[in-house]
């Protein structure tokens, strides 16, 4: 991580009374714990194989979010990253592999691959991260949720064409805020829009939404 990136991390973070989760980030050469999300897992019914490739680009984000940090929003307008985790990768390559890998666990594409260096693909799948943090809720609703939204785009490699367009979210209720709690919800609500987003990109390359 840069200094530029740490020094605008330093400059958000804020404590929060009571919350020993959200208190400020420490010094920056401290080794944080990582934490790895997983991707869906194969789907009760295999879709029908589809013999094409894909490709998955690297996902687009925030500069709040293209970072390996872990988001949380105390509001609207606030920034802040639990000063005790970090992801396994920036979050943008983490999901980038997350997809990639759910969409091989449908079985319903002969190819998936994040690598640029691959034979050309039949379709190309690009991915812009929307929401992927913790929100801070006001009493008396529970103390924190995590919301995940991804917005997917299927091109057609060989001219180009947007061929379908859809945005996913979950939303998971955290019961309280300290990271392994959090981490949890994380992963609860990645999955379920990781699942959905898998099957939806099979789907529609072949031709099989609207």
């Amino acid at each position: 991580m840069t200094l530029k990136r740490w020094a605008i991390a330093l400059l958000l973070a804020a404590t929060l009374p009571g919350c020993a989760a959200l208190s400020s980030i420490s010094g920056a050469s401290r080794v944080l714990p990582t934490y790895e999300l997983l991707p869906a897992p194969p789907p009760a019914q295999t879709p029908a194989r589809l013999d094409r490739s894909l490709i998955v680009s690297p996902p687009t984000a925030s500069a709040a979010l293209d970072i390996d940090r872990v988001l949380i929003k105390p509001s609207a307008l606030q920034v802040e990253y639990l000063p005790d985790a970090r992801w396994v990768d920036a979050l943008p390559t983490h999901f980038q592999n997350l997809l990639v890998r759910s969409i091989s666990n449908t079985g319903g594409v002969a190819f998936v691959t994040s690598d640029v260096t691959a034979p050309l693909p039949d379709f190309v799948v690009m991915a812009e991260i929307l929401d992927f943090q913790a929100e801070l809720a006001p009493e008396p609703a529970p103390p924190a949720q995590v919301r995940v939204r991804v917005k997917l785009t299927l091109v057609r490699d060989a001219d180009r064409r947007i061929l379908a367009t859809r945005t996913f979210e979950a939303v998971q209720t955290a019961s309280t805020t300290d990271t392994a709690t959090l981490i949890l919800a994380f992963d609860t609500a990645t999955r379920a829009v990781l699942a959905e987003a898998a099957l939806w990109t099979v789907n529609a390359a072949a031709g099989r939404t609207s």
